[in-house]
């Protein structure tokens, strides 16, 4: 039943889209698809309607108890269908990389394939214990310090930013498929839920961004991408030699060495030229926060821990 129901949204959401600009053919054939789908709708209502019946043992047919045993039976095996594929664990469901599809694949060959990443030693390193506990100290030591020592916190900020021990666990990785792309690629997503740095990240995000409007190469999405190629004036004499190209670098996150990206970030973010006194304690603080997230981006993929 639930596939007979998607079918009936997707017929008719695309028949309302695309009816004003489709061919005539085109038109025809989705009401036709929509009919059919609806017929087998009513076919399945009908069977609904004579198992009450029979269940109840009465040759009377009351329409509210009919379609409401109708329903119930719906949401029913719509709920069984969701369970049995949540309990399944042969197979491993995941959005791709990039628009709406889903892609179903082969637990063992998911699991072969992303150890088989893992084995790029210039990028991951696997470690033989967990140690996000002792990375979800460090980052409440540094928390204490900036609001003790260095007067950088207020007291709901040390509260709001430090990690409770307790609810703390290791982060864990999964990989999302490039269905975009030919051949497929994997693309490594770590999730930071409940992780040791968390906190310490979404403090440290909020400081760079006080400063993100002084960097002229940020573009915040890609709206503002549009908008600045639709603002460009090119002469009508060189339209035809002008040439949009674009670039996109393989694995850039874990290519960036961690003290270059530290260094380059904070040069950005809080230039010393001219120097500003005030900024200094909070620029060493936030290079503090990126060393502690950094050095603990540790994460579990297949009952292993690797960083």
């Amino acid at each position: 039943m639930l596939v007979y129901r998607w079918r009936v949204l997707h017929a008719g959401l695309y028949f309302q889209i695309i009816h004003v600009s489709i061919s005539v053919y085109i038109y025809f054939y989705y009401i036709i698809v929509l009919l059919i789908t609806i017929h087998i709708m009513l076919y399945q209502l009908v069977s609904t309607i004579i198992g009450h019946v029979i269940v109840n043992n009465s040759p009377y047919l009351n329409t509210r108890e009919c379609l409401l045993f109708f329903i119930q039976v719906a949401v029913f095996e719509h709920q069984k269908a969701l369970t049995n594929l949540r309990k399944d664990r042969s197979i491993t469901i995941k959005p791709a990389d990039k628009g709406t599809c889903i892609v179903i694949q082969d637990t063992k060959q998911y699991l072969l394939e992303g150890l088989k990443e893992l084995e790029d030693r210039s990028t991951y390193v696997e470690l033989d214990a967990d140690t996000s506990l002792d990375t979800a100290r460090q980052a409440n030591e540094l928390i204490k310090d900036c609001h003790l020592n260095k007067k950088l916190l207020s007291v709901f900020e040390k509260n709001h930013y430090t990690t409770d021990i307790k609810d703390v666990r290791a982060q864990r990785l999964y990989w999302l498929r490039t269905v975009h792309k030919n051949p497929h690629q994997l693309r490594p997503i770590v999730s930071c839920c409940s992780g040791p740095t968390q906190k310490l990240s979404q403090l440290c995000n909020n400081l760079l961004k006080e400063y993100l409007g002084s960097v002229q190469s940020l573009i915040s999405s890609t709206g503002e991408t549009v908008r600045i190629i639709e603002s460009l004036k090119v002469p009508p004499d060189s339209r035809k030699a002008l040439i949009l190209a674009t670039l996109d670098v393989k694995a850039l996150y874990p290519s960036i060495p961690h003290e270059a990206g530290i260094s380059m970030a904070l040069q950005q973010a809080i230039p010393t030229d001219p120097p500003v006194p005030s900024d200094y304690p909070k620029k060493a603080m936030i290079k503090e926060m990126l060393k502690i997230i950094l050095a603990g981006n540790t994460f579990q993929f297949a009952g292993r821990t690797f960083k």
